[in-house]
C-alpha cells in the first residue's frame, strides 16, 4: 500500500508540475507585458503549483505570525528540500539556492525559470553577481528568502549562519525578516527527523520516496514580529541567527509542543496563527 501511495503521488507531482509550468508559459503573453502584471501572475502560478504539491504529498502548513509583504529579504533555518514548497505556500517569494540545483534536470529547469537566484557557495568571486541580483529583485518588488546555514540540517538545532549574503542588506540598510521552520509526522510513522529532514549522506530519490509513503505530515513556520537591521553584515548575521534560534522548535518533542500550542490557542478563540492545508482551504 505504501509503495503504491508513493508511486501514485510521485506521478501526480510530475503531472502537476508539467501542467502548471506549461499553463504558465502559455498564458504569460495574455497576462500582459508590464513587469507588475508578470510578477503577479508568476506569484499566483507558483503558489498554485506549491499548493498542489502540498496537497499531493499530504503536507499541511501551519503558519504562526504574519508573513512579510514583498518586497522583503527573509532568512530561515533549512531542514529539507520541502522547505521550498512550504514557504511558497505561505508567501510570495524568490529563493537563493546553491548552484548545484540548476543541474537537477527538470527541477533545475523550473527553478531557473521561476527566478531562483543561484550561487556558487565555494566561489567568493560569484558574490558580487548574486548581490546585484538580490538588489534587482528587491527593486522589482519581490520577496527573497535565503537559507544562510548553507545546508539542510537534521532538525535538532540551527546551524551557524554565513554572513556573506547579508552584505546587500547591511550595505543598503534593508531590514531583514526572519522565520523558523519545523516538521512533525503522525504518531507511529517514521519520525520527521528521518522522513522529512534531509541531511548528512541521505540521497534525494530514496528520501523522496520515503516521504511520499507517509500518509501526511505537518510543516510549521513561525514568522518573527520585527525585522532586524544592522550596517555590519557579521553583526546582522549573528542577530538573525539568535532570533531564528529562539523561535525554532526542534523536530521531536519541542515541535510537538509548538503544533499543540497553536491548536490549543485556536480552540481558545485566539487567532495566533493561520493554517494552509489543501488548495481549496488555503487563504
Amino acid at each position: 500500500m505504501r509503495k503504491i501511495r508513493s508511486t501514485f503521488r510521485l506521478a501526480l507531482a510530475v503531472v502537476s508540475t508539467v501542467g502548471h509550468f506549461s499553463l504558465w508559459q502559455l498564458t504569460r503573453p495574455v497576462v500582459g507585458f508590464s513587469p507588475d502584471a508578470q510578477l503577479r501572475w508568476r506569484n499566483t502560478w507558483v503558489r498554485a503549483w506549491a499548493r498542489s504539491l502540498g496537497a499531493i504529498s499530504g503536507m499541511r502548513v501551519i503558519v504562526d505570525g504574519e508573513p512579510p509583504k514583498a518586497p522583503y529579504f527573509l532568512v530561515s533555518n533549512h531542514l529539507s528540500y520541502i522547505d521550498i514548497i512550504a514557504f511558497s505556500i505561505a508567501t510570495d517569494c524568490v529563493f537563493i539556492a546553491k548552484s548545484e540545483i540548476e543541474g537537477w534536470g527538470g527541477l533545475g529547469f523550473m527553478a531557473k525559470h521561476i527566478g531562483t537566484i543561484f550561487i556558487e557557495r565555494t566561489n567568493y568571486q560569484d558574490l558580487p553577481r548574486v548581490i546585484s541580483l538580490i538588489e534587482e529583485n528587491l527593486a522589482a518588488g519581490k520577496g527573497i528568502i535565503v537559507f544562510p546555514e548553507g545546508t539542510s540540517g537534521r532538525g535538532d538545532k540551527v546551524l551557524p549562519f554565513s554572513s556573506a549574503l547579508m552584505e546587500p542588506a547591511a550595505r543598503l540598510g534593508i531590514p531583514v525578516s526572519h522565520a523558523s521552520i519545523t516538521y512533525r509526522t503522525p504518531e507511529n510513522e517514521v519520525p520527521a527527523e528521518t522522513a522529512v529532514c534531509w541531511w548528512g549522506d541521505m540521497t534525494l530519490i530514496p528520501h523522496l520516496v520515503q516521504l511520499l509513503r507517509i500518509p501526511s505530515f505537518e510543516a510549521g513556520i513561525r514568522f518573527g514580529n520585527e525585522p532586524i537591521r544592522d550596517s555590519d553584515r557579521k553583526a546582522l548575521s549573528r542577530r538573525l541567527w539568535q532570533a531564528v534560534s529562539e523561535s525554532f522548535a526542534p523536530v521531536g518533542a519541542p515541535a510537538e509542543a509548538f503544533f499543540s500550542s497553536l491548536v490549543a490557542q485556536r480552540f481558545d478563540g485566539v487567532q495566533a496563527g493561520r493554517t494552509h492545508s489543501r488548495p481549496e482551504s488555503a487563504e
